[in-house]
Formats: structure tokens, sequence, C-alpha cells
């Protein structure tokens, strides 16, 4: 059962209360009976040897019976105790009261009259001459009697002192023990008194101390609910007030530093929500602590379908599971790569080691498919450039060569092979210039000069320029301006180049008997330039990657086409230059659309 420290306190007030009453009690009693006994027995001494000078006379023959016996009355009167004489043969010749039975209570009592022999060991000392005194059982009374005996000395003045009697004071103990008795009853009325006001003080007290400790027990219970703002309570500066004031500070220490940690646990999780890698937390027994939301969308799964699930919940991801065991089977950290759909994503995974053992492991999952496409572009880019270089120079070489050794055909006129070397020289021109654009546009080093712009001034010149090109292939050109004209803000050479870009493409991918056609359409912030033909257009799988740089549809890198990867790049890195937009429709087979947007001046 429980004990409150209210009820311990108040038990310890009340037995020791009690105790110390009866300790008290006992050794007073003892006390205070001895004191009375002393006290009666100097008495009795006292008295004695005055009724021991009246019973000289009476043993000398100078006093009467009469006078005698008033004497020992009056004394057991005053004194409350038979009084005896008797001679030297130990027999009594006078008592006060006369012959009665029992002087005290006792049923054994015998019966004490004139004449009676006293035994001798009661008389003994006391006929030599010693003053005697004993308490215990009389067995002449039949009761515990105090007993002093006197004796009566004749011839004191004359130098021969004899012993001739001696006389005997018997008070009944119980007399004593009556007023012990009385002083029994005292004690206990304030016994009483003080345990009552005692247990009124004890009770007041008690609930000054335990109140507050009560308070505290629900202050602490209300913080392991977390509730950190009650407080406790308590007046005094003693240790309780102490105490309370202690408890108090370590409550509002505490809620500021809950909050702290609420906070930086805020922090933690925003940040882990705003990760763009993913982060995924296991225990040491491999359960799932934490997932964010980037770590669930790269591999499509809930985070509340995970939690507190072993890792080998992920053993659908190539070697992801497996790469957490590892790590928490050798401490060591380690990486995998491991696809998801389209996706391709690296892990690298650690252990969280304390100074003796490991508590679990993290790990990060990151998106690679954009750097693996990269690679790959760099490797196509890599190869085409190398394609494109080593073509036209195979060429120059083989002709320059041919015309050197004059392995020609005499009648053959060699301007052919001069046409032919001068346009594999234009190619790598292009190519150059191309690769000097982009390093250009990558470093930021590219400056706009710009001024109003007539682009449709701008589309004419342009078309112009493709016309002979464009009447070889069999392919119209043509131009559909706005019903209303308009200027546009921008760089006019930036500009062409950017038409240019469009168009030498449109045509590469146009066959005989196609047509291209250049849109000029305004708006009320800008313009809008539409780029369109009816070639072979561009499967749907490219459409995201063809604006990248060093990424070409024509895997075949077919020589007729010319291209180097690089032109669409460039013209989106100029539309984005000018503050445009650019976008592209196509469907294989329908040809392609590419459009973009400029600021009107």
């Amino acid at each position: 059962m429980k004990k409150s420290i209210f009820g311990k306190l108040m038990v310890t007030y009340l037995v020791v209360i009690i105790t110390s009453t009866i300790i008290f009690g006992v050794f007073f009693s003892i006390l205070l009976r001895n004191h009375l006994i002393k006290t009666k027995e100097q008495e009795l001494f006292v008295k004695g040897k005055q009724i021991s000078l009246v019973a000289n006379y009476y043993l000398q023959g100078l006093l009467s019976d009469q006078t005698l016996n008033y004497v020992l009355n009056s004394a057991e009167i005053f004194l409350d105790a038979r009084v005896l004489v008797i001679d030297r043969g130990g027999y009594i010749l006078a008592l006060s009261g006369g012959a009665v039975p029992g002087f005290g209570r006792g049923k054994a009592a015998g019966r004490i009259i004139r004449g009676m022999q006293l035994l001798p060991k009661d008389t003994e000392l006391v006929l030599k001459g010693s003053t005697v005194s004993y308490r215990g059982f009389s067995p002449y009374y039949g009761e515990p009697m105090l007993t002093v005996a006197i004796p009566v000395v004749s011839g004191q003045d004359s130098g021969n002192a004899q012993v001739i009697g001696a006389v005997f004071l018997n008070s009944p103990v119980p007399g004593v023990a009556e007023a012990v008795k009385d002083t029994y009853t005292l004690l206990l009325a304030s016994f009483l008194a003080a345990l009552a006001i005692a247990s009124g003080l004890g009770l007041y007290l008690s609930r000054k101390i335990s109140q507050p400790l009560r308070e505290m027990n629900k202050a602490a219970l209300a913080m392991a609910r977390g509730d950190y703002k009650k407080k406790v309570e308590a007046e005094g500066d003693d240790e309780i007030g102490e105490l309370a004031a202690s408890f108090n500070y370590l409550a509002g220490e505490l809620d500021l530093t809950i909050e702290a940690l609420k906070e930086e646990k805020g922090k933690v999780e925003l940040m882990l929500k705003s990760l763009f890698e993913g982060i995924i937390a296991v225990d040491k027994d491999g359960l799932i602590l934490r997932i964010n939301p980037a770590a669930a969308k790269l591999l499509k799964i809930s985070e509340e379908d995970l939690f507190k699930l072993p890792i080998s919940s992920l053993e659908g991801f190539d070697g992801l599971s497996g790469l957490f065991k590892d790590v928490l089977k050798s401490g060591s950290s380690g990486s995998c790569v491991f696809t998801v759909d389209k996706l391709t994503i690296r892990a690298y995974v650690s252990p969280i080691v304390s100074s003796r053992a490991i508590l679990g492991s993290v790990g990060i999952l990151q998106d690679i498919s954009q750097a693996e496409q990269l690679e790959k572009m760099r490797r196509d880019f890599v190869a085409n450039v190398s394609h494109e270089l080593r073509a036209p120079l195979t060429v120059i070489r083989g002709y320059t060569e041919a015309l050197l050794d004059e392995v020609i055909d005499r009648k053959e006129k060699p301007d052919k092979y001069y046409q032919i070397i001068r346009q594999e020289t234009l190619r790598l021109e292009r190519l150059i210039v191309d690769l000097l654009d982009l390093s250009r546009l990558q470093s930021g080093k590219v400056e706009l000069d710009m001024e109003s712009v007539d682009l449709e001034t701008i589309s004419r010149s342009v078309l112009e320029k493709f016309s002979p090109l464009a009447g070889e292939k069999q392919v119209q050109l043509t131009l559909l301006p706005d019903s209303s004209p308009f200027l546009v803000q921008g760089d006019g050479d930036r500009l062409e180049q950017l038409l240019i870009i469009f168009i030498d493409n449109a045509l590469r991918h146009t066959n005989q008997g196609g047509k291209i056609t250049i849109s000029l359409r305004g708006e009320d912030q800008g313009a809008r330039v539409r780029i369109s033909d009816t070639g072979e257009g561009i499967p749907e799988e490219d459409l995201p990657y063809i604006w990248e740089r060093f990424y070409k549809v024509d895997k075949a890198h077919t020589p007729s086409l010319g291209g180097t990867g690089l032109g669409l790049y460039i013209a989106r890195e100029i539309v984005h230059l000018h503050g445009g937009v650019t976008r592209v429709e196509s469907r294989p087979g329908e040809g392609a659309a590419f459009e973009f947007t400029l600021k009107k001046a």
C-alpha cells in the first residue's frame, strides 16, 4: 500500500511523542517514587528521634502510659505511620492505636498487640544502637511498608550510654504508590494534551512540507507529458522553498532546452526535406529510421511505408539493401549504382560510429541520370568532333596529294579538286567557329549590342543567303511576316546568327521538295518567331535533349548532314541572352517547328 510522506511524518511525530512521554513517565515515576520514599524516610527519622526521647523517659519510669500513648497516637495521625516502642528484649511495650488487626490492607496481616515479641531479625541491629531503615512486604501488616527503627539510648549525659529499647515507625508504601498514581494521572492528562497539540502542529508542519512535494510531483508528471510551464508555489527560504525554486529553475531551463532542441530538429527536418539528394538512415538493427521526400521520390515509394521496416524491404533496388547490410557489418563506407525506371541513382552509405560501437548508418542517394547523359554526350561530342575533323582533313589531304603528285587526268581540270578542298575547308571553319562560340557562351564573355532591330528585314536577308542551297535541294523557303510591322530589342548580328542556325538545321533535315517557313508574330509585350519544316522530324525520346550541347539526333554521323551538335545549344543561349525562351514541336516524319520569343523595342 502506498504511504505518503504526510502519513510518514505524522506517524514519526506521534511515535516520537509517545515514546518520549513513556520514557519520561517511567523515569519520572521511578525518581518520584524514590524521592517520596526518601522524603518520608527522612521525616520518619526526624520524628522518630523525637519520639525516642519521649520513649526514653517512659522506659526509665519517668512518663506514664497514658502520656506515651497520647504521643504515639498523635504521631500516627501526623505521620500516617504506626509507632511501636519495644524494650531490650524485643517486646512491645506500647503502640499507637492500640491492638488493631492488620494496619494495612493485606489479607495475611497478623495481630500486633502489647507484649508481643518482634522477630530477632527486625530488632537485632537497632538494639545494638544502629538506626535502621528498610522497606518491603511486612508480615505484621500484610502489605509493603517503609520501616524506620531508632534506638532508645539512656545515660548519654553521664557518658554511660546504654540502649534500653527502640522506637519503630511503620508507614505503608501504598501511600507513596497513591501519590505516584496521582502523578501518573496528571502525566496522562498532560500527555493527551501534548499529543493533541503536537498532532495539530504535526499536521500543520506535515502539510506544509508535503504540499510543495505534491506540487512538485504534479509538475514532474506534467513535465513527463511535455508541459514545462507548470510552476511549484512554495513560500519561505528554507530547504523546501529552495528545492521548489530549484525545481522551477530546472523546469525553465528544460523548457528552453527542449524548445532549442525542437528548433534544431525542425531545422534538420527542413534541411532534410529541402535536400535534392535522398537521405535514408537506419539503426544498428537495420530498421529504417528516416527517409526524406527526395529519397522517397527517387525510389518511387512512400515515406510512411518504410518507417521502422527492415532495410531488406529495399531488396527490389539492385544492391541498395545489401550495401546497407555490408556497411553495418564492416563499419566501412561503400557505394553502388542502380536504376529505377529510367533514372540512374548512385548511393553512398557510411556508418554512424560512436566511441565504442556502430549506432547505425546513413545513405545519400543522388540522381546521376543527367550526369550520365552529359557524360554520354561528351563522349559523343568527342567522337563527333574527331569524325568531323578527320573527315574534311582526310579529303583535303587526299586531293592535295593528288594535285601535288599530278595523278589526276590531264584532260580533267583541277578546279573541281580545288572546289572540294574549299568546301571541306569551309566545313572545318564552321566547326571551329561553333566551338569558339560555345567557348565564349560558356565563359560568359559574349556581350550584346542591343538596339531596335527589324526582324522581318533580317529574316529576308537570311533566306536570300540560303536561297541557292535551297534551290539545289528544291526546298521552298517562305517568310510569313506579321500584318503589323514591329521592331524587337536585340543584337542584330546575333539574331541573324540565330536564324542562320535554325534555317541551316532545317535545310539539313528537310528532303527534296520540302518546305521551310519563318513566321513572325507580334504580341503584347514581345514577338514570337517560328521556324517550321516538313523534314524527317525528331523522335520523341530525343526532344528533351536536342538543346543540350554535343547532342545530335543523327547517331550515324552522316557526312551529308554536316552538323556539329552545337548549333541548337548556341541558339538557345543566344535567345536566353535576349531574355526569351525556346521550345520545339515535332513528330517523326512530319517535320519540326522551333519557336523562340523576343522583347519588343
